[in-house]
């Protein structure tokens, strides 16, 4: 028997089948409307004033740097259409001031007895208040101009003052599509004003001590030395002496402490008179006039305010301002009697 052997081969095919599938999937979106803000900060003035010339609604400073807080819409058709508001972050105070013919309220900062008033114009540079919105069909960007003025609401003490920066404005803006339709975007915009100081110096003059509270006695007169209504009888005089440091110009308001409203040139006779008919008449012998009578204030311009003496460049000066003071007849009868009034004199160092 013959054996064979037999080579078996066994064939082993490797097929590969790659297949490849990649799929990307992108989400189809259009980029919404909206609108964006720049929100600069406004650089408040330098503030330096003398304390004898501050008084509630009197200015500290000049006004601010001028921001140009701005918005821009993105992504927007022409049919949009966008408004904004401005509205303060404040509540207002009771003082409002006049200012370059405008009246203007005034705000409380962090500070007691300071507060600011703030100038607005709109994206059309018109003048606006806050409330007041603007209305555009359609605007791709716009800026409004915002300052601020710093102002006394009452009494300050000669220090430095620091104001922290604060945030004054909110600008809402809203935009609409097409005919003023379908809410699209709303956005705030916030507008704030840098950290600064307020220097105030200390009183710059003084009033002589031995004037300070005077007693002037008037004359005895007769009822017939008065001759008719606007006529003077009687006279004494008296003088206030007022240092004042080179540069200063003095200014001075008398009021009438008996009626402080009071801005004629007779000063009112106190409760306890018994003479009925006349008044008092105050003059500065120097003037050709006679006082008049004005609010007990140190804002230069003060009603009734006259000049003493003195300027930027006059040197240091000691003011003795010589006065008289009358009788006047006020009424077609006068009942004779005692006569007492009350007067005082409010300086003010510009």
């Amino acid at each position: 028997m013959k054996l064979f052997k037999t080579k078996s081969f066994n064939s082993v095919w490797f097929i590969f089948l790659v297949g490849l599938v990649i799929e990307i999937c992108v989400p189809s979106y259009v980029l919404a409307c909206s609108v964006g803000w720049d929100e600069p900060q406004i650089d408040p003035a330098l503030m330096s004033v003398r304390s004898g010339v501050i008084d509630s609604g009197s200015v500290l400073g000049g006004w601010s740097g001028i921001a140009t807080p701005g918005f821009w819409v993105t992504n927007c058709s022409a049919a949009t259409a966008i408004s904004t508001v401005p509205n303060s972050t404040q509540a207002a105070s009771e003082l409002a001031v006049s200012d370059g013919g405008r009246n203007y309220v005034v705000y409380p900062t962090d500070i007691n007895n300071i507060g600011y008033y703030v100038r607005v114009k709109d994206p059309h540079n018109a003048d606006t208040s806050f409330g007041r919105g603007n209305h555009r069909s359609w605007l791709t960007r716009g800026n409004y101009r915002v300052s601020v003025r710093f102002v006394a609401t009452g009494p300050l003490e000669p220090r430095v003052y620091l104001l922290p920066a604060r945030e004054i404005i909110n600008i809402q803006s809203v935009v609409r599509g097409s005919s003023w339709g379908e809410l699209l975007h709303t956005r705030n915009g916030k507008i704030s004003y840098s950290a600064t100081t307020v220097t105030v110096t200390g009183p710059t003059c003084s009033v002589l001590t031995a004037d300070q509270n005077q007693q002037v006695v008037l004359p005895t007169v007769s009822g017939s030395s008065l001759q008719g209504v606007g006529s003077t009888a009687g006279s004494q005089g008296f003088t206030i002496g007022v240092n004042c440091p080179a540069g200063v110009a003095l200014h001075a308001t008398m009021t009438d402490a008996n009626s402080p409203a009071n801005t004629s040139n007779i000063l009112t006779l106190a409760e306890d008179s018994t003479a009925t008919g006349v008044g008092l008449q105050i003059s500065a012998t120097d003037r050709a006039h006679v006082v008049s009578y004005g609010a007990d204030s140190r804002v230069a311009g003060n009603n009734n305010q006259w000049f003493v003496g003195g300027n930027a460049t006059s040197p240091r000066t000691n003011h003795i301002i010589p006065f008289t003071v009358r009788y006047v007849q006020t009424a077609a009868a006068v009942q004779p009697g005692t006569v007492r009034a009350r007067s005082t004199i409010t300086f003010s160092y510009q």
